[in-house]
């Protein structure tokens, strides 16, 4: 059995010989809900944290690869030699065989300052990326021809990057 009572602003229910006021009701389904509310601003805070953590790992962690960051060798298959200590553009290697023994283990940079032919599959034991590029320190050696002359069927057998450097393949 149910009987309401409206006395003022209280609306009262007696139901199985219970009493409810409404407006504890009220109170009761308000404070809930801000409890429920405070728990899910305190979920959300927690994967926006998530989240941000995990952008700022993806982040330092990108931020570490460096393509080409390892050591720099120079190259030019006009005026090289492969007993030149490869190490700036008045003494650089001939061959591009030479330039990779040279690199780290971690990669580096191949600047090539001349016309350097490739013929055949580049094979290193270097485990990093490595760029192949014709600018360095402000020089751009492509104004005096610098170019990797590519022959038939090549592959690279690392992570390889071409930056700012001509291409031409042998005919």
């Amino acid at each position: 059995m149910c009987i309401v009572e409206y006395s003022g602003e209280v609306l009262t229910a007696i139901y199985n010989k219970d009493i409810i006021n409404y407006a504890d009701i009220r109170n009761r389904i308000s404070g809930i809900l801000k409890e429920n509310t405070m728990k899910l601003r305190s979920f959300i805070s927690i994967i926006c944290a998530i989240a941000c953590v995990l952008i700022l790992s993806i982040s330092v962690f990108a931020g570490t690869f460096v393509a080409g960051s390892g050591s720099v060798c120079f190259v030019n298959g006009g005026t090289g030699d492969d007993t030149n200590a490869g190490t700036s553009d008045f003494a650089p290697f001939k061959t591009l065989y030479r330039a990779y023994s040279s690199l780290s283990e971690n990669g580096g940079t191949i600047v090539i300052t001349g016309e350097v032919p490739i013929s055949d599959a580049v094979v290193s034991s270097v485990g990093g990326a490595v760029v192949f590029t014709s600018v360095y320190q402000g020089i751009d050696y492509r104004e005096a021809g610098a170019a990797l002359i590519f022959g038939e069927d090549i592959a690279f057998d690392n992570d390889t990057y071409f930056e700012n450097i001509t291409m031409r393949f042998s005919s």
